[in-house]
């Protein structure tokens, strides 16, 4: 399902010129979004689309394993919307985790997760599910 925070990660991997019809407008050129992003924070629901989170890193849609963004800092922080996501607190999938801690090499980030016991790491909690084979 395509949500509007996956729509804009998806416009910030676009990394070509495209065209773009605004009302009332002539065909203009659309520069990639924030080519100099430095700072990335987030604070929402679990329903956190981290494949599309990994465009943040990089203008290339070919090699996600570039970062091509000058980031220095990121925050992701993510909240149960309801009790059945209390019930499933969140995690990123083992290809997603490999590939986001490659991109976060030389990058400060706070990734966390709330639940009903207290905050808890999202990395750690995602690398503890790939060690005790807890991922599909």
């Amino acid at each position: 399902m395509q949500t509007p925070l996956s729509t804009f990660f998806n416009a910030l991997g676009e990394r070509e010129e495209h065209s773009c019809l605004a009302l009332g407008e002539q065909d203009s050129r659309i520069k990639p979004i924030l080519p100099l992003l430095e700072i990335f924070s987030y604070h929402g629901n679990y329903n956190f689309p981290w494949e599309e989170f990994l465009s943040v890193f990089t203008l290339s849609d070919e090699d996600k394993s570039i970062r091509t963004r000058p980031l220095k800092y990121i925050e992701v922080t993510c909240e149960p919307e309801s009790i059945e996501d209390q019930e499933r607190p969140p995690s990123i999938e083992p290809d997603v985790l490999r590939k986001l801690l490659v991109l976060l090499v030389d990058i400060d980030y706070y990734f966390e997760g709330i639940s009903e016991d207290g905050p808890f790491d999202l990395v750690a909690r995602s690398l503890e599910k790939v060690e005790h084979g807890q991922h599909a």
